[in-house]
Order: structure tokens, then sequence, then C-alpha cells
């Protein structure tokens, strides 16, 4: 583990020095869109972001601002899927591995649009059966093991903790997923 993080260090040092900085802001653009279903999940169940983020989903025009934003971040991230592996193994120029990672896609987008969609759905339902699984069991300890009074205070609390330790864990496995799943269906094995 420690060999992979150093490794993952030197990789953003080589990125640093060779002033690929345009390869950060294409990496936050894309765990946004990779992560847009949690980071929903998240701004609507922790307060008091739930009522900010409430508040402005009942506005039609915020509406229109979240998904417009989501639309263009979608427009740039999408082409430039593979431009992390053409910047990271190849050591191309920020310019060029998007270039590339267009060139690669221009053909194989409908190959690989449905693949991440699969992932992503999977990833999503897996997520809520074992958030079932886990409010079931602490359904079952909290009844069993506290007063039914106290039951009624401390399961939705669990639940609220379970749902966000459920989050954090997911969102890994998306972005490990997304690289896996990219890589694999341009460069099958």
């Amino acid at each position: 583990m420690w060999q992979i993080l150093a490794g993952g260090l030197s990789k953003l040092l080589d990125e640093i020095r060779r002033k690929n900085w345009q390869l950060g802001l294409l990496v936050l653009a894309d765990y946004f869109i990779t992560n847009v279903y949690l980071i929903y999940r998240v701004f609507t169940h922790v307060k008091p972001i739930n009522f900010v983020t409430t508040e402005i989903l009942r506005q039609p025009l915020g509406r229109i601002a979240l998904a417009a934003v989501i639309l263009i971040l979608l427009l740039i991230v999408l082409p430039g899927l593979y431009t992390f592996h053409a910047c990271m193994v190849e050591q191309k120029r920020f310019r060029d591995g998007y270039l590339k990672s267009w060139w690669l896609l221009r053909r194989r987008i409908f190959e690989v649009l449905p693949l991440m969609f699969f992932y992503y759905g999977l990833a999503i339902l897996a997520l809520w059966m074992l958030y079932g699984f886990c409010v079931l069991i602490t359904a079952i300890a909290v009844t069993l093991f506290t007063d039914n009074r106290l039951a009624l205070a401390v399961l939705p609390a669990a639940c609220d903790w379970i749902e966000l330790v459920l989050i954090f864990f997911s969102s890994m496995l998306l972005a490990v997923g997304k690289y896996g799943g990219c890589q694999c269906s341009v460069f099958p094995l």
C-alpha cells in the first residue's frame, strides 16, 4: 500500500514539474462527474448543507444552473477520459494527452459509455443493497440491546452514519472502477 502511495506521489511530482496543471483540473471535474450521485446524497442528507441544497433545487433557475454545470463538465470530461493514461503512462503533455484521448474515443464512445453506465448502475444498486443490509442488522441490534424508546432515537442517527461511510467507500470504488472500465474498453486484455 505504501509503495502505491509513494508511486502516486512520485507521478504527481513529475506532472507538477512538467507543468501539467490542467490535468489536476480535469481530475477534479472527472471526480465530480464520477461521484455526482454520491455528492448529491451527501448534500441532501448532511445538515445544514441539506437545507441550502433543498432551497437551491426548489428554484427552477437553481436546477437549470446545476444541470448546465453537469452538462458542461460532461462535455469536458468525456473526451478526456484517457488523458490520465496518456499523461501518466506515456508522459505526454496535457494537450497532447487530451487530443489522444479524444482520438481514441471518437469511434468507441458508444462502447465506453454503456460500460460506464452499467458499472455505475451496478455500483449504486450494490450501495443500496449493502445499505439496506446494514440498516437491517443495525435495527435488529438496536431493538435487541436497547430500550424500545431509545431505539427510535438511535436508529436514524445510526442510519445516517452508515450511509456516510458507505458513500465514502463507494466513492473510492467508483473511481477505481471507472479507470479500470475505461482501460478495458479501449485496450481489451
